[in-house]
């Protein structure tokens, strides 16, 4: 079937059936209906090749990354792709593997395929090659970094991520509480210091807390921190944390959560693999996915895109217990 062959069989022009099927104004509401029911029966679809000739349009949409494997991507991509084919969109997706210059060439690529629209990740790029693409007409957005101020950002607040980790943990009775991060300098990583700044305040004044570097101490420096026996809970930066948490925790005998409550973040599958069940910060990857797909996709060229912060929720499972119910530290026999 081709659009001819709908317009002879509605008895109409080709050019009144393009209008019916792309909702435009102009014709009665007798002949939308009769239209679209004879597109549904014969299972036509337009041809959008066809569509963005006449409109100078690809329908296409970029997504740039630095690593495909991080803790938040994964999630992040399938959304994307989800609203993309929910729209007859296609997505192009390009990964730096965390180089700069990478990141550029990839950049470049993308709007050299003449795509609508790029939706990037945690990727650094030039300010001046990023407004010579908006200049262009090519939308961008971030759904991490403040790149420019011409750059809208769909986020997560992960000051209030770290917050909730606290509050939840204070108020279940523990009074000192680890931030297992993976930077080695908290200063050099936006994401993992903004979750520590809401882990500091969200327990209070009565909350003690401290960070440590997992990627620098390693599993034997945490359990030179945990062997001191002070510690009642940990807050993992993101779950994959979570494993090595719970593997130092089983060589030093301390039972989670009765001796350990542990929380991670980002509500990853493996949070639901532990046993217990890791309790978690949900980062509304979803959330942000489709808000940032759905704004280049559904906002007028001439209209601006806004972006917009997402709160995170608490998911509670059974890694964290009240520490008045947390009964002695057994040792387990070696």
């Amino acid at each position: 079937m081709t659009i001819k062959d709908i317009a002879k069989q509605a008895g109409v022009a080709p050019m009144t059936v393009s209008r019916a099927v792309n909702g435009q104004r102009g014709l009665s509401e007798r002949t939308r209906k009769r239209i679209l029911a004879i597109v549904r029966r014969s299972g036509w679809r337009p041809s959008m090749q066809a569509r963005g000739l006449v409109r100078g349009r690809s329908y296409t949409l970029g997504f740039l990354t630095n690593r495909i494997n991080t803790s938040f991507t994964p999630q992040v991509l399938e959304t994307i792709e989800e609203v993309a084919m929910e729209h007859r969109w296609w997505t192009l997706v390009m990964v730096s593997q965390g180089r700069a210059d990478y990141a550029l060439r990839a950049f470049d690529e993308l709007i050299s395929r003449r795509v609508d629209g790029i939706i990037v990740g945690p990727v650094r790029l030039p300010r001046a090659r990023l407004r010579a693409a908006i200049r262009k007409g090519v939308r961008i957005v971030s759904t991490y970094l403040a790149l420019d101020a011409n750059v809208p950002v769909f986020g997560v607040d992960y000051e209030e991520a770290g917050r909730l980790a606290a509050e939840h943990l204070a108020g279940l009775g523990h009074r000192r509480g680890l931030y297992l991060h993976y930077a080695p300098d908290l200063a050099t990583d936006p994401f993992a210091l903004q979750r520590w700044i809401g882990f500091q305040r969200g327990g209070g004044s009565g909350f003690q807390t401290e960070a440590m570097s997992l990627e620098a101490l390693g599993e034997k420096g945490l359990k030179a921190r945990l062997a001191r026996g002070d510690l009642t809970a940990v807050f993992c930066q993101n779950d994959n944390g979570l494993p090595s948490v719970y593997r130092v925790a089983w060589e030093l005998g301390r039972a989670i959560p009765h001796d350990l409550s542990v929380i991670g973040c980002v509500d990853m599958e493996i949070a639901r693999q532990l046993s217990p069940k890791a309790t978690t910060i949900e980062v509304a990857k979803h959330e942000v996915a489709r808000a940032a797909a759905l704004a280049i996709i559904g906002t007028p060229s001439k209209v601006a895109i806004e972006g917009r912060i997402f709160p995170p929720t608490l998911v509670t499972r059974d890694s964290t217990a009240r520490v008045k119910d947390r009964a002695p530290i057994r040792r387990r026999p070696r």
